[in-house]
């Protein structure tokens, strides 16, 4: 881990886990980390892990958190619900028929990406209220801004989606290759692609305003920190923008 401000400096290495971690998210205190079949939760106070949370029978793919109920996303093609305060799995969704790649919240609605469609999930009754169709081939990243849901695609687009009415408003091209990583700040949606680029989209007019250049290899993830876009890339670097 490493604090941010200043010189970053590594301030602790978590180890437990016996393969590759693939999702990571923070509820409180604790830091929730996804790998093979297992998710594992991390006291940040003291930089230990307290538990161990399995049900899944694949590769956890996706986390994120709505109130006190840690959501995941697996190869296996299930969503499960865990209950932060027991650590317990309180619900298994089933309906996509493929990798579940990306999780988001919107309100009490639960946002999921797979490599068929993208679903959306009532979670005050855990049921599937909808399926958002559009998308040609695989939804490889999702996000929400304010009432609109942004969806990157192997297909090479991002479809941007009403969710007071699940229609898509917008279809977004400009990419070559598959869209991998998507986040938004302030008014503007920032996306990387396969095709080792960075675009950065008005959301006001829905245009291509910039386009950013110097990864060599796939870009795979984005977050923003302040004012700065930090990307993680395949050619083994972190560039900040």
């Amino acid at each position: 881990m490493s604090r941010l401000g200043g010189e970053a400096a590594s301030t602790a290495t978590l180890r437990d886990h016996g393969t590759r971690v693939t999702a990571l998210c923070v509820y409180n205190d604790t830091l929730c980390s996804g790998s093979y079949d297992q998710i594992r939760l991390w006291d940040l106070t003291s930089n230990t892990c307290t538990t161990t949370l399995k049900g899944h029978s694949n590769t956890v793919t996706a986390l994120c958190v709505y109130n006190d109920t840690l959501c995941s996303g697996s190869f296996d093609h299930t969503i499960r619900l865990w209950d932060l305060t027991s650590n317990t799995c309180t619900t298994t969704l089933k309906g996509h028929s493929n990798i579940v790649t990306a999780l988001c919240v919107y309100n009490d609605t639960l946002c999921s990406g797979s490599l068929d469609q993208i679903r959306l999930w009532d979670l005050t009754s855990n049921t599937c209220t909808t399926t958002l169709k559009g998308h040609s081939t695989y939804v490889e990243a999702i996000c929400v801004y304010n009432d609109t849901l942004c969806s990157g695609s192997s297909d090479t687009t991002i479809r941007l989606w009403d969710l007071t009415s699940n229609t898509c408003t917008t279809t977004l091209k400009g990419h070559s290759n598959t869209v991998r990583a998507l986040c938004v700040y302030n008014d503007t949606l920032c996306s990387g692609s396969d095709d080792t680029t960075i675009r950065l989209w008005d959301l006001a007019t829905n245009t291509c305003t910039t386009t950013l250049k110097g990864h060599s290899n796939t870009v795979t993830a984005l977050c923003v920190y302040n004012d700065t876009l930090c990307s993680g890339s395949e050619d083994t670097t972190i560039r900040l923008w």
